[in-house]
């Protein structure tokens, strides 16, 4: 898994810069107060990083939910597992 992932983000790598190195011209970017003039790739990468950052974030209250469940499973196996031991210690009776 870990190698796929890691062929995706070079492969993802080498098309940007294939991408940057092909359209370098600048864009004008207007904002209510002026405008600016700005190299392709820089906007490009800039809102990629943009789009990971908000990815994370709005991925992080999954990941702690998940990260306390884990914990609250975590606690209620090992009192499963006390419990286990507890009843092998038992003497087993005779129903006869």
């Amino acid at each position: 898994m870990k190698l796929i992932a890691i062929f995706v983000i070079l492969l993802l790598a080498f098309l940007t810069a294939i991408l940057s190195i092909l359209n370098s011209g600048d864009i004008q970017i207007n904002y209510y107060f002026g405008s600016i003039f700005i190299a392709l790739p820089a906007v490009i990468i800039v809102t990629l990083a943009a789009g990971i950052l908000l990815g994370i974030i709005a991925s992080m209250s999954m990941v702690l939910k998940l990260k306390k469940d884990n914990a609250g499973l975590k606690k209620d196996m090992k009192l499963t597992e006390k419990e286990i031991a507890n009843l092998r210690r038992l003497p087993l009776r005779d129903l006869s």
